[in-house]
């Protein structure tokens, strides 16, 4: 099932098969169902898309939902700064209702530069100051956990993280 924003509480909808296919659209209360089928297939494959008018409260969350399919392997640090930026200003509600925020963790681990804990973009002794408060305060964001778990050996920041964004300081300097 797909979810479709729009503008319109009444979209058209045109589909245009290729060559030898068909489509057959079939509008039900708040959904289309959508049959394409080819010449080799006996039965097609059928899409169900939602609509979702845009003045609806959850349609900021199915633009999230959008933007985090959207992020790669090859995603930058803005690009995925960005997509964390619209999902932390969703409410609680929103944020309830975006089913792949994993791959947004995900993402974030490997765009986020390892050791770069406050985020400046840079790994220098203010990383270790501030993965040390964090740990003091017991309580960390996703990001911040994936910049300072250095040791990746557990669920948790550590001192053994503090020592290893050291070393990692340490021999980025003899580089």
């Amino acid at each position: 099932e797909y979810t479709l924003v729009c503008d319109s509480e009444n979209p058209s909808l045109t589909m245009t098969a290729a060559e030898g296919s068909s489509v057959s659209v079939q509008k039900d209360e708040d959904a289309y169902r959508i049959t394409v089928a080819s010449k080799f297939q006996l039965n097609g494959t059928t899409y169900t898309i939602k609509l979702v008018p845009s003045s609806d409260p959850m349609a900021e969350a199915y633009r999230v939902i959008g933007l985090i399919d959207e992020l790669s392997d090859a995603s930058t640090v803005e690009e995925v700064a960005a997509v964390r930026a619209a999902y932390d200003a969703l409410t609680d509600e929103q944020k309830a209702a975006v089913t792949n925020y994993d791959k947004l963790v995900e993402a974030e681990k490997k765009a986020i530069k390892l050791g770069d804990v406050d985020g400046d973009g840079k790994v220098t002794v203010s990383d270790v100051v501030e993965l040390r408060k964090l740990i003091v305060a017991g309580s960390w964001t996703d990001r911040e956990f994936a910049a300072g778990n250095l040791d990746d050996t557990d669920e948790t920041l550590t001192v053994s993280d503090v020592v290893a964004l050291r070393a990692l300081i340490v021999q980025g300097s003899n580089d």
